[in-house]
């Protein structure tokens, strides 16, 4: 038997000019969780306008997630449509929907510019899944412009494959560390899976990896004891601050005696190093053992660093304080367990045991961070400037008040503090012009004080008055300081 067969052959039409569609991607490596968006650029080989564009975006809806179109050229927009890509209408296994985004413009003037051979169509944003491993897009085209041809280029876009790395420093004197070594391992199920890797930081204190294994990761760091490390660096006043820990007291200096100024509150870099036993308590056995430390008998402790990540969440803002307290001292001492490539820099804080105050001082050549570097931290992950023994400029109680060109001044001893302030009538003393004044001011608070803090808004009367006369003219103050909350 024969059969015959009838077969008809398209020959596809190659014309001279072409609409090309070119996608940049920012960023255009990233991390899982994140968000990139993708620039589609829109080139015509001869400059001219033409009826318009079908354009379809494929992607991996596994690895690209809740595409969102922005700026889209206008002129002749007819909208867009989210698909799924049942007929591999761009021959890639690997993506599994598209965007369908058409124009049309029947004068032949689209996109709006034939002045210029480039134009951006459109931005379309995605969020990156969990797993997100890296990706690719394709475009294709239903209908393009009759007389030109059709021609697509692929954008990838990668995974981040910055390997993890960081900066080593000391808690209190902010001196980056060198000669710091970190160990790095993945880790399933809290089992290294994997061969361990090893860096050491130089005397920039930087640190970094050669490769980086996804997944969960547990890095743990430690730094040999130098010859200056085993001299007086831990002394008897370490073991004298441990024991005011251990029972309650704030070992802190403050820093104005009698003064408006306080005390910083303990650094939990401090319960840390004065926790010698490391039993998540600090007690007079820890004071103790820092003693024995300081006079280096033989049955003493023996000196060590240890290290902290920087992230560590020593911050409760709900009571605006540290969770850290003399009987609750926690912190990553297993090593740091992170994500990655979520969270490739991991700064780490070096503290070294026993020395409680922080006394510890880097060599000559050691490099510091400013402290602006730990109020941006404090910015971005919350937190109070004391855990690096700062003072922040809201807890700077303003105590004196100078102007050469008046002669006026205010001293410290000339300003009233109050631990309950009241309704009244007091009394400021200024030197006027080789003269000391008697000045008075009129207090005035809300009807009811239940917060701790309360904004201060100065009134001025004007010349020839006073504020009795002011403030009972009929202004309505006292009935605003009550509704609003603040201190007149």
């Amino acid at each position: 038997m024969v059969v015959f067969v009838k077969a008809t052959v398209y020959a596809q039409i190659v014309f001279s000019q072409s609409q090309e569609i070119v996608g940049a991607v920012s960023p255009a490596t990233a991390i899982p969780s994140s968000y990139v968006v993708v620039s589609v650029n829109y080139e015509i080989t001869d400059g001219s306008g033409t009826t318009g564009l079908g354009l379809r975006i494929h992607f991996d809806s596994s690895q690209l997630q809740e595409p969102v179109i922005n700026d889209a050229v206008q002129l002749g927009f007819l909208g867009q449509q989210l698909l799924k890509d049942i007929d591999d209408l761009d021959v890639d296994e690997s993506t599994d929907s598209y965007l369908l985004v058409a124009w049309a413009e029947i004068n032949a003037s689209w996109p709006g510019d034939a002045a210029s051979t480039a134009v951006k169509l459109l931005d379309v944003s995605f969020n990156l899944s969990e797993s997100f491993i890296g990706t690719s897009l394709n475009f294709s085209s239903p209908s393009n412009a009759a007389g030109y041809n059709f021609i697509q280029n692929q954008v990838q876009i990668g995974l981040d494959s910055s390997p993890v790395s960081g900066i080593a420093y000391q808690w209190n004197s902010h001196a980056l560390m060198a000669s710091v070594d970190v160990n790095l391992v993945g880790i399933t199920e809290g089992v290294a899976n994997g061969v361990p890797q090893e860096a050491t930081s130089n005397t920039s204190g930087l640190y970094a990896f050669t490769d980086g294994q996804p997944g969960t990761n547990q890095m743990t760091v430690s730094k040999s004891i130098s010859a200056g490390e085993s001299g007086n660096v831990i002394s008897s006043a370490d073991a004298l601050a441990a024991l005011k820990i251990a029972v309650g007291i704030n070992p802190n200096t403050d820093p104005d005696g009698a003064g408006p100024e306080e005390a910083l509150s303990v650094s939990p870099y401090q319960y840390i190093a004065a926790d010698i036993n490391m039993d998540g308590r600090v007690t007079s056995a820890d004071a103790l053992a820092i003693l024995k430390m300081a006079v280096k008998l033989d049955s003493a402790e023996p000196r060590r660093w240890v290290f902290v990540a920087e992230d560590y969440e020593f911050w409760d803002e709900a009571s605006e304080s540290f969770k850290t307290t003399r009987t609750g001292v926690a912190w990553d001492s297993d090593g740091m367990i992170f994500d990655y490539p979520e969270n490739s820099v991991q700064n780490v804080v070096g503290v070294l045991m026993g020395d409680v105050n922080g006394n510890w001082t880097a060599p000559e050549e050691s490099e510091t961070l400013a402290e602006n570097y730990f109020s941006d931290l404090v910015a971005s992950q919350g937190g109070s400037l004391a855990q690096w023994g700062l003072t922040s400029p809201e807890e700077v109680e303003i105590t004196s008040n100078n102007d050469e060109e008046s002669g006026q001044s205010v001293t410290s001893e000339q300003i009233t503090f109050f631990e309950e302030l009241t309704d009244g009538t007091a009394t400021l003393s200024q030197n006027i012009d080789g003269a000391l004044v008697d000045r008075e001011y009129i207090v005035k608070v809300p009807d009811t004080m239940t917060k701790t803090k309360y904004p201060v808004v100065f009134f001025f009367h004007g010349g020839g008055g006073n504020g009795s006369q002011w403030l009972n003219q009929g202004r309505g103050v006292t009935d605003l300081i009550d509704r609003e909350e603040f201190i007149g």
